[in-house]
């Protein structure tokens, strides 16, 4: 039989995969990525650049093409006073910049916490003599010193890294790929934004700042098995730093008692009463009353201080990680967050490192697709249908692909892997070709899928990339990562939040994040196309292009519900801060780019959704390109024609893992694979990490994950 023709829509990490898997089994591959970015856009020109965009003018990148997985990265020029001696930069580092890390961070937090792998839907905005357009690879530094190439730093956007636990399958397709994995060590700040009015110490005036006491929690790595570090505030006094000892004794119990109900998580075996699809605030309650009451005559009051653990230090966690509201997070099926916590404990952090980023990771993916032919990898180029094409006597059903320009592409099989809005309606149109086509089975399971994408859920985020120190805590308390709550959200009955509104002057655009929406999968996609977005203002956003050029946007104090995450860059020319969901102006002047992004939420019914995504053309049909034979019972029944990939296309948090898993599963359903075959060449049991630490993660298999 011939090689099965299949195309793969989207450049992001999973279509990239998927491209790379089914290229690598023997297909013959076509990869597609209708949208390119605005890279070099002078901070002056904003609001000119906007007001064209809404009157309706075509808008050029100026720089060639990129593959979405690093669509956004940007650059720095780097002195050539610098020197550069076998690939390692010597240079004088930033008081200020702890870490000295200039790194794939993701904020999916990654923040090691995984990563903020997200779906660019707006500009990248660069002063004009800070960025250059030209792809290189990018600046990954450890904690001794950073690696660069030629005269640039680079820094990727979003930043990536991932937690050896929770990323089995994406350390063994970067393994599998020859990349070099640096382990980082990131340490955390953690505050709140109580101050209001004019700045304190450092910033601009009328922006909101942090002293010494808003900083309350400091977390030194290494999955809590560091040693102990206090918040600046401790030192101001004996009693003090009593209390803050006290209260570092207090979270270790919470984090310990956290610990115990994620393995108990893991294996099933949390209290019934509690529900197998219990909330996390719902579970945070349940300990809670068990660590109050341990026994009906002890009374530990320990169980208010276990939610204020939640609240302050997990909460803001994961809201960087998945990027998520409080209520988002509260509201998360608690095996989520609990599987994150057990599957991460003890491990470390990881960036690419070697001198390689982002660029490297998609080009090493695209380059067997790219040995094929110069057309088998078509970037700018827009799908406009996916129609059915009914057998013949000599030829295979399959599907055409109407392109650009007229163009078309007749394949047996189409992987799709773009945000779920765009999924859904190319699959529209094939819904109704597949009917008048007679091909009734395959439209039911694309009507399926359709319907199953529609219940994928999103968060608006932005990353801004800057010099401005404003952001930061006070200088005693800057780390790696810091995290900041907007407002104090405490945890009361019900899971529910209280908090305390914070009145900050705005001299910048407020941004509301969006309730729900089916906009874009990330992180695996790349970014829509930035002048269609910006025709009517970017959706879900309240942005004023009239005073856009003025300062960057950020979230509005009534709608500043997600944690502010900035990671600390060190760079050869002084420290660069990447801030996610900023919650408070930055100056316009200092910054270097700006992102708007889109994040996946976690599936509110996992099972069913997942079904959905995935489904068989009938109970008794195969996966594979091939028809299905095995019963003589059933007639043959013919294979899907169409599958999903994206991070909300696999088990978890919708993190770069479930890039990996789910375009694992598209290549095995169509090459007919088990899965527990080796697809595409990938010993996928390397990620998988020592014998302990696949000891401390077995479990029977449920949920369908493969860790």
């Amino acid at each position: 039989m011939d090689a099965p023709r299949v195309a793969v829509v989207g450049s992001g990490l999973a279509g990239l995969a998927a491209a790379y898997l089914l290229r690598r089994e023997g297909a013959d591959v076509w990869l597609i990525e209708k949208n390119s970015s605005i890279q070099h856009v002078p901070s002056s020109s904003v609001s000119k650049l906007l007001h064209a965009a809404a009157a309706g003018h075509v808008l050029t990148p100026s720089q060639s093409q990129r593959l979405g997985f690093h669509a956004w990265s940007i650059e720095l020029d780097r002195p050539v006073s610098v020197e550069v001696h076998k690939g390692k930069a010597n240079f004088r580092r930033s008081p200020s910049a702890n870490s000295g890390l200039v790194a794939d961070v993701g904020c999916d937090g990654s923040l090691g916490l995984s990563g903020l792998g997200a779906t660019p839907t707006g500009l990248s905005l660069s002063p004009t003599t800070a960025l250059k357009a030209a792809p290189l690879p990018s600046l990954v530094a450890a904690k001794s010193g950073a690696t660069s190439t030629g005269h640039k730093t680079a820094v990727d956007v979003p930043m990536r890294s991932f937690q050896g636990g929770y990323y089995p399958l994406l350390i063994a397709l970067y393994t599998h790929l020859g990349l070099p994995l640096a382990p980082q060590r990131f340490t955390f700040s953690f505050s709140a934004l109580r101050t209001r009015g004019h700045a304190h110490g450092h910033g601009h005036a009328g922006r909101a700042a942090l002293r010494p006491a808003d900083t309350y929690f400091i977390h030194a790595g290494s999955s809590g098995v560091s040693r102990p570090s206090l918040p600046g505030r401790a030192w101001a006094s004996p009693l003090a730093l009593v209390r803050a000892v006290v209260d570092f004794v207090v979270v270790a119990i919470c984090y310990l008692a956290l610990l115990v109900t994620a393995f108990l998580s893991w294996h099933g075996r949390l209290p019934k009463a509690w529900g197998s699809d219990a909330t996390f605030a719902q579970v945070v309650d349940g300990v809670a009353h068990v660590l109050d009451r341990p026994h009906r005559w002890v009374h530990t009051r320990l169980g208010p201080r276990f939610k204020a653990f939640a609240a302050d230090i997990v909460l803001p966690l994961f809201s960087a990680v998945g990027t998520m509201t409080a209520d988002d997070v509260w509201a998360t099926p608690a095996h989520y967050v609990l599987d994150y916590i057990h599957a991460g404990a003890g491990t470390s952090h990881y960036a690419v490192g070697g001198g390689r980023s982002a660029r490297d990771v998609a080009q090493s993916l695209a380059a067997p697709i790219r040995a094929q032919g110069d057309d088998h990898v078509r970037l700018g180029t827009a799908i406009r249908s996916i129609r059915y094409r009914a057998a013949t006597a000599t030829v295979a059903a399959g599907l055409t692909l109407s392109l650009d320009g007229g163009d078309e592409l007749d394949v047996d099989r189409v992987v799709i892997a773009t945000q779920a809005s765009a999924a859904r309606a190319l699959l529209a149109g094939l819904e109704a070709s597949l009917v008048v086509g007679g091909a009734r089975t395959e439209a039911r399971r694309v009507a399926r899928m359709r319907t199953a994408l529609a219940e994928v859920r999103y968060r608006d985020t932005i990353v801004a990339t800057h010099r401005d120190a404003s952001v930061l805590p006070h200088a005693l308390d800057v780390r790696d990562i810091n995290l900041v709550q907007p407002q104090a959200h405490t945890q009361v009955a019900g899971g529910a939040t209280e908090s305390t509104d914070i009145n900050i002057s705005i001299d910048t655009p407020p941004l509301t994040p969006t309730r729900s929406r089916s906009a874009s999968s990330s992180p695996c996609p790349s970014p829509p196309n930035p002048p269609a977005q910006l025709a009517s203002g970017p959706a879900g956003m309240d942005v004023d292009v009239d005073v856009l050029g003025s300062g960057t946007p950020y979230f509005s104090p009534t709608d500043a519900v997600y944690t502010m995450a900035t990671h600390v860059i060190a760079t050869p020319t002084g420290p660069v801060y990447q801030t996610t969901n900023p919650v408070v102006p930055i100056d316009s002047s200092s910054v270097l780019g700006v992102a708007r992004l889109e994040r996946a939420l976690p599936l509110r019914d996992a099972a069913k959704t997942l079904a959905g995504l995935r489904p068989p053309s009938s109970p008794t049909a195969s996966m594979s390109v091939l028809p299905s034979s095995t019963s003589t019972d059933h007639p043959p029944q013919p294979a899907p024609l169409i599958h999903l990939a994206g991070s909300y296309a696999y088990p978890g948090i919708p993190l770069l893992e479930g890039c990996v898993g789910s375009a694992r599963r598209a290549a095995e359903d169509i090459c007919g694979l088990p899965a527990a075959a080796a697809v595409g060449g990938v010993d996928w049991d390397a990620g998988r990490g020592s014998v302990w630490g696949r000891a401390w993660r077995w479990r029977q298999a449920r949920r369908g994950g493969y860790f």
